[in-house]
């Protein structure tokens, strides 16, 4: 299931790397002519006209500045007879890719593929492992990301966020009608004895089924510090927050045989696992002009989460003589929890108020409670406890972002 999350990385890097090589292409002034060293220096033409070009710069005022003849700062539009038409060569009207300086929102689509370290069998043949959770199929799920922030400041903003809706869920199934050695059909063995003799009640079946949901919500509330950077193309900031994160997932287990008689037997297990994480956050975020209007953004972070994990788990066996029990379990652990998160979207400006954003997200979570992992395989366990938790879990959420930004 890492397979895809690896490739997607890969494919990200080698866009990344196309992308920092094309930069100087990119960064030139309103005449059009490349610069040389496009992070440092400025055209030759500005030494010889009353106006300078500053060239893509980041700054709070949507409209392109410059330098007038007497030292005074102009808008490109400004209608003046040295610089301000257009005329002669010089920059023409239009808006300039600006930093959030007031009020801004941003609405995200963002379908992610859920992926866990866990590889856990369920049901072999002869030896030979048939399900595990590897048949699941948890491609594309869709969710989305909501914005709302404020600029306090030049340098310190507030913004809030929340991102979630994830609902993933998948069956997985296997039948068997091979004659068997207790004079039925199946020989499928559970999981309960994989890698021992099979034995009446839990295996010989002739049908084995599991299915899995996952639903992942996470909202956070940040402080943003923009650093004080020189003018250029660069503009990078720092946060600090507070995050929560909810992971909860279902997984269950079914099977059934036709022997011993008269009825066979059946075997049924559910396990519900939740994880509430409530933590501090620290993170960081580069922006790089592209254009005057368009840029790469980069962002990284981390949070340290404390996790109230729990499970509860119920087994229901109906036996040969159709005489079912019931057996249920739960447990509870506080453990830390760690959340990752990595982000890399080209924003585009269209107008000063409405920049098109799309990238691509990963979010790692570690320590956390899965339904499969906490599928009790001891049957003795099982029947008689103690219910014990697996909160060692691993996820990586990742997927493709779309979305706009409004800003004013």
């Amino acid at each position: 299931m890492l397979s895809r999350f690896w490739n997607s990385c890969l494919t990200l890097a080698t866009w990344c790397l196309i992308a920092a090589g094309a930069t100087p292409l990119f960064a030139q002034t309103d005449w059009s002519v490349p610069r040389a060293q496009p992070f440092f220096d400025v055209p030759w033409q500005s030494r010889y006209n009353p106006c300078t070009d500053p060239g893509p710069v980041w700054s709070c005022d949507p409209t392109m500045q410059m330098q007038g003849p007497n030292g005074e700062m102009l808008d490109a539009c400004d209608e003046c007879n040295e610089c301000g038409n257009g005329a002669a060569g010089m920059p023409a009207c239009g808006a300039l890719a600006h930093r959030r300086c007031g009020w801004y929102a941003s609405a995200e689509f963002i379908p992610l593929f859920y992926d866990n370290y866990s590889l856990n069998n369920f049901g072999a043949q002869n030896g030979t492992v048939v399900l595990n959770d590897a048949d699941f199929n948890t491609d594309f799920n869709a969710g989305a990301r909501f914005k709302l922030g404020r600029a306090l400041t030049d340098c310190i903003s507030i913004e809030g966020g929340f991102q979630g809706f994830y609902d993933y869920n998948d069956t997985a199934a296997v039948r068997d009608q091979t004659a068997n050695a207790l004079g039925g059909t199946g020989n499928l063995q559970s999981p309960f004895t994989l890698g021992l003799a099979q034995q009446g009640g839990v295996d010989f079946n002739n049908f084995i089924s599991v299915a899995m949901r996952n639903r992942y919500n996470t909202a956070e509330l940040n402080f943003l510090y923009r650093s004080d950077n020189p003018p250029g193309i660069w503009d990078t900031y720092f946060l600090i927050g507070a995050r929560f994160a909810e992971v909860d997932e279902q997984f269950s287990y079914f099977s059934r045989s036709n022997v011993p008689g008269p009825g066979g037997s059946t075997n049924n297990v559910l396990v519900d696992t939740k994880n509430n994480m409530w933590g501090a956050q620290l993170g960081f975020g580069v922006n790089a002009l592209i254009t005057r209007k368009a840029w790469i953004e980069f962002s990284a972070k981390g949070a340290m989460l404390g996790n109230a994990a729990s499970m509860t788990s119920t087994y229901t066996n109906t036996n040969a003589n159709a005489v079912t029990t019931t057996v249920n379990g739960a447990a509870q652990r506080d453990r830390t929890s760690f959340l990752g998160e990595m982000l890399l979207v080209g924003n585009y400006q269209v107008t000063p108020g409405f920049t098109f954003r799309a990238g691509y997200q990963a979010t790692w979570v570690t320590g956390v409670a899965l339904g499969a992992d906490n599928f009790e395989r001891d049957l003795p366990l099982l029947q008689l406890g103690p219910t014990a938790i697996d909160h060692a879990g691993q996820i990586v959420y990742h997927g493709p972002v779309l979305g706009f930004e409004l800003s004013r």
